[in-house]
This record gives C-alpha cells, sequence and structure tokens, in this order.
C-alpha cells in the first residue's frame, strides 16, 4: 500500500491500508442503523423526561438536578454502534472502533459521517504519534483492530502483532488479575 506513515514492511502498513479501504467503502454521511438509532431515541426521550423533572421540582428541592445528565453518545452507544456495522458489512467490530466519527442525533438528521482514524501510537507524554522511534504505547483502538483482525484469521498474523508497543494503561498485574478470572496461562517474555 503506497502513501503509509510508516516503514515498508511494518504491520501498521497493513492495518492503516485495511482500514483506508473500509473508510472509503462507508458512504459518509450514512444513516445510523435501526438498533443503535433505538437506542439514541430511547436515551434522547429519557435525558428529556429527567430535564422535564429538574424544571418541574426546582421550586422544591434539588434532587433531580444531583442526577448526573450524561452525552446522549456514550460509550454503550458507540459500542451498538461498531457491533452493527460489523454485522452490516461482515467486517470486525474492532474495525469499526478504529475510525472517528461525528453522530448527528437530532431527529431530523440522525447520521454519521466518517472523520478519519483514531490514533494508532502514543508517545511517552501520551500524544499521537505515528513515529515508531517515538512510540511508547499502542492506543486501545489499535489493540481493538489488530486482535480481531488476527483472531479472525482473515487479516494478519497474531506473532506480527506482538512486536507493538505495549497498550497504554497495560500493567502485569491486570493481564495476571484478567486471565486468573477467566482461567488461562499467562507467560511474560
Amino acid at each position: 500500500m503506497s502513501n503509509t506513515p510508516f516503514p515498508k514492511g511494518h504491520i501498521l502498513n497493513d492495518i492503516w491500508g485495511s482500514l483506508t479501504i473500509l473508510v472509503n467503502e462507508l458512504s459518509s454521511p450514512f444513516p445510523i442503523p435501526p438498533r443503535t438509532a433505538l437506542m439514541i431515541t430511547e436515551k434522547r426521550k429519557v435525558s428529556h423526561a429527567h430535564a422535564m423533572l429538574i424544571d418541574d421540582s426546582l421550586v422544591n428541592h434539588m434532587g433531580w438536578a444531583s442526577v448526573n445528565q450524561t452525552s446522549i453518545v456514550d460509550s454503550m452507544v458507540m459500542l451498538s454502534l461498531w457491533t452493527e456495522l460489523s454485522e452490516i458489512h461482515s467486517v470486525p467490530a474492532g474495525f469499526f472502533s478504529s475510525v472517528a466519527y461525528d453522530i448527528r442525533t437530532d431527529p431530523s438528521f440522525m447520521d454519521v459521517s466518517v472523520t478519519g482514524l483514531e490514533p494508532f501510537l502514543l508517545d511517552k507524554n501520551g500524544h499521537p504519534t505515528i513515529d515508531l522511534d517515538r512510540a511508547v504505547n499502542s492506543t486501545p483502538s489499535l489493540m481493538r483492530v489488530v486482535w480481531d483482525g488476527a483472531l479472525s484469521g482473515d487479516y494478519w498474523d497474531v506473532e506480527k502483532i506482538m512486536l507493538l508497543p505495549k497498550t497504554v494503561n497495560y500493567s502485569p498485574e491486570l493481564v495476571l488479575e484478567h486471565s486468573e478470572r477467566v482461567g488461562i496461562e499467562v507467560e511474560f517474555a
């Protein structure tokens, strides 16, 4: 794949290329898929009802105002979107989680625009970088796409992704805790 930001032959070129093809195949903007749209509609209704409870009760108390309002588009909505797009396009959900989106939830629009790719790598200060010499961590979105691609058997080998920088917020203790919970053995090199 030409015009990739990584050195020739590096696994990140394959990942970058696969995501670029995916982004080009998604028409932008596109309608929010049905299950995700229903979730957004329901969250919007609940948010409106909450705002009405606050307005109606402010004369007497602040109880309803203390319930934190959340964004309509939160991590669960994004997970729903990625999963639904995965089902529609027969591509692992991790690929869609590595794409950046602008989601309009206004009832008159309800659409999604692709705005690019999520960062792959972070430098020592936590800033996105494409310089492999400065990269000290992989982002969670990169880990989702590389592992979903490798485990699907359709994209790249696990051995190639083992050389990527460790995931941000990674710790051997956390890995051991999760491995014990699911009953697997882990070896550290």
